[in-house]
Formats: structure tokens, sequence, C-alpha cells
């Protein structure tokens, strides 16, 4: 190989790592309804809910959010998905969070993802509490379990790789 067209090589492979590094490690948020507006996040309280039972005469739905994989997403496990969306409906206004699709981390993806609608009561006189699943120890609790699973099954697909490595140039070096 020439040393131009090294060196060609050399200067695509640093912008396509260059590319690469500043691709965002966060999650992918797909917003329906709202723009996000900055919020004093210590004045704000929202609830987290799955399938909450709250009538439409009882809240507007001010928006959706959609979280998902963006393919290079690393910091994406269930506690920090919550968060986001907790923040995301603080930035809308809303007091509950209604978390009406999740996937958790699996061989596709090692991101939690979830869809939810961001919900405004009409009187928020008494501001509903977090389902018991969403209270912070227990996603914490997932979260970890999660990240073990994943991590095992990196460790599992990196051995897998190393010993089909191994066993094809053993056989490609009996073979000549």
């Amino acid at each position: 190989m020439s040393l131009p067209r090294l060196r060609f090589m050399s200067r695509a492979t640093m912008l396509m790592l260059v590319a690469l590094s500043t691709t965002s490690c966060s999650p992918s948020v797909s917003r329906t309804g709202y723009e996000p507006r900055s919020v004093g996040e210590s004045t704000c309280r929202v609830a987290v809910k799955r399938a909450a039972p709250i009538s439409p005469d009882q809240a507007d739905v001010l928006g959706e959010v959609d979280v998902g994989d963006t393919g290079f997403s690393t910091d994406c496990d269930e506690k920090t998905v919550v968060e986001l969306l907790r923040k995301e409906a603080c930035s809308a206004g809303a007091h509950v969070v209604d978390i009406v699709e999740e996937r958790r981390q699996d061989v596709a993806s090692s991101c939690y993802r979830a869809k939810a609608r961001l919900l405004r009561l009409r009187n928020p006189s008494s501001l509903p509490v977090d389902d018991a699943r969403f209270a912070a120890s227990s996603v914490q609790a997932r979260s970890d379990l999660d990240n073990q699973r994943t991590n095992s099954l990196l460790w599992g697909a990196v051995i897998t790789g190393a010993v089909a490595g191994i066993v094809t140039g053993v056989v490609f070096a009996l073979g000549r």
C-alpha cells in the first residue's frame, strides 16, 4: 500500500473516530406536543406511574416523550431514563409521567426504552405519588440487575469471539 493512500486511510479513520466520539452517548429523546423549557428542578415534583388510572377529566395530556437507543447509547439504564422522563415532565409543566410502554435492556439493546404521556392535573391540590415500582430503591435495584446482565452478555460475546478467532486461526494454520 502506498504512503499517500495510507495517510488518506489514517485521516479517514481519524475523522470517523472523531465523529463517533462526538456523538452523544445519551439515549435519544423524541418529543411530541410540547417544547421543553428551562425550569428550576428543585421546585418540580413529578410522579412516575405505569398506565396511570387518571381520567381525561382529571388531567390534560401536554405531550408525549419517547426515550430510545441511538445505537451508540451507553448511559441509558432504567434509573437514568426515569430521571430523564422526570426532567422532561418538569420542562413541560406536567405533574405526572404516565409510562405507556417500556422495554427492558436485552440482547437487541443495552438501553431501557420507554414511551410516556406527560399529564398536567386540573386540580393539583393533592399531587399523586410514584407507583411503588418507580420508587428510587426499586429502580436502582432493577438497574443494577440489568447492568449485570448486560455485562455478562458483553463478556460472553467477547469470549465467544476470541475462541472462534483462535479456532479459525488454528484451522487455517493447520490447513496450510
